[in-house]
């Protein structure tokens, strides 16, 4: 199976109790997203910053929501059931299972974009301490 690098946007508007939200390629099939979360100074975010920060994850798909989730819910049960390990910064949403047997198994549950006109990520950030900023990007490409 071919896979591609594709450039990422950035998100808009990222600031306290807003929805910050990234319109994605739809090409390929996507196995799983990392967010990056940094403070203003660049600082990776802890794990207990990440779940007080992140209130919800949506990913949606010609405007329907098919995929919400907090980030406590991502970290703790996504993450942690499918034996994932945290890393500073980053918040891993897994969209396959890497448990399945074999690559073919674990990629029938990726998400395909074939006829697919729109691919939005929002992330809603909660209204945490006036001097927690936080920063929230993709990473500069993906392979698809």
């Amino acid at each position: 199976m071919l896979r591609f690098k594709r450039k990422l946007p950035s998100f808009n508007t990222v600031r306290r109790g807003a929805t910050a939200t990234a319109n994605l390629p739809c090409t390929g099939a996507y196995r799983s997203i990392d967010l990056i979360l940094t403070s203003a100074e660049g600082v990776a975010l802890t794990e207990a910053q990440i779940k007080k920060v992140v209130s919800r994850v949506r990913c949606l798909i010609n405007a329907k929501c098919y995929f919400e989730a907090s980030g406590k819910y991502i970290i703790d049960l996504l993450n942690r059931y499918k034996g994932l390990p945290f890393t500073p910064g980053y918040l891993h949403i897994p969209f396959t299972d890497r448990t399945f047997r074999g690559v073919d198994a674990e990629d029938m549950l990726r998400w395909g974009m074939r006829n697919v006109a729109t691919f939005d990520i929002e992330i809603e950030i909660s209204c945490t301490d006036r001097t927690e900023t936080v920063q929230i990007r993709l990473p500069r490409e993906i392979v698809i």
